[in-house]
């Protein structure tokens, strides 16, 4: 662990206005916290905890989680803690802060089966590494690169995706559909510029925000909140920028 003054700071209603949520900062990206804010406000009373990394009276890193039962992604784990995100950024990556913060989840579900977490090969937060050196395995795999880590804490049985998210397909193939949320703070900047560039190839399209949970959980991709499909297929999942889906779509039209 690096040296200087650590600090774990949890967020809750009494704060949320007057702290910053760690992975986006800045004017420019106001509209995209004041989401995210709002976002975490509702989650408050389902059992989610965020909890940030401050070193030095500076946010570097976060971790949000809550009962899978309410968890943003396409899983079926009943009585685990799921991991929504976890972030370390910047210079302080590299130092041990992830495991601080995963201590942080795993202590607050020493009472629950355990904990789970969907990780990809392209990334959109901490890779698969870090947990699978926490003592994490992977016990599920979805389209098309993601893995379901749990790490267990009793005997029973393990976290899975569901049929949908293992599927992949959509049933509207006529459009692309633009699926989001307002769970990353990130989304707002980048999903506008998809939508434009779809409009810019004269591809028809719509979009379709997700706002709770149990939607998540019928997402046809491990995601869950944030992709695109196109001729009912899953064209992108995360976040791009517009050159980037410009690029996609055209080889999609192919």
């Amino acid at each position: 662990m690096a040296e200087g003054k650590v600090e774990i700071v949890s967020l809750d209603e009494t704060n949320i206005g007057r702290e910053d949520v760690v992975c986006v900062r800045g004017a420019q990206n106001k509209e995209g916290i004041d989401l995210k804010k709002a976002w975490l406000k509702d989650r408050f009373k389902e059992g989610l905890k965020f909890k940030k990394l401050v070193v030095d009276g500076r946010s570097w890193g976060f971790i949000e989680y809550l009962p899978a039962e309410s968890a943003w992604r396409p899983v079926l784990a009943p009585g685990y803690m799921f991991i929504d995100c976890i972030w370390v950024i910047g210079r302080q990556k590299g130092k041990g802060y992830g495991k601080l913060l995963l201590d942080e989840c795993i202590k607050d579900s020493k009472d629950m089966n355990g904990v789970c977490v969907v990780a990809s090969d392209k990334p959109f937060m901490a890779g698969k590494e870090l947990f699978l050196k926490n003592g994490f395995e992977i016990c599920d795999t979805a389209p098309p690169s993601y893995q379901l880590l749990v790490k267990k804490m009793k005997n029973t049985s393990l976290p899975r995706f569901t049929k949908k998210a293992k599927e992949a397909n959509l049933d509207d193939k006529d459009e692309a559909v633009f699926i989001y949320s307002d769970q990353c703070p990130y989304i707002a900047k980048f999903m506008g510029g998809m939508i434009e560039g779809a409009k810019e190839l004269g591809v028809p399209a719509k979009t379709l925000k997700v706002t709770g949970s149990a939607q998540a959980q019928e997402m046809p991709f491990a995601y869950g909140t944030c992709g695109v499909f196109y001729g009912g297929h899953l064209l992108a999942h995360g976040i791009l920028t517009k050159k980037e889906f410009m690029k996609s779509l055209t080889s999609a039209k192919k």
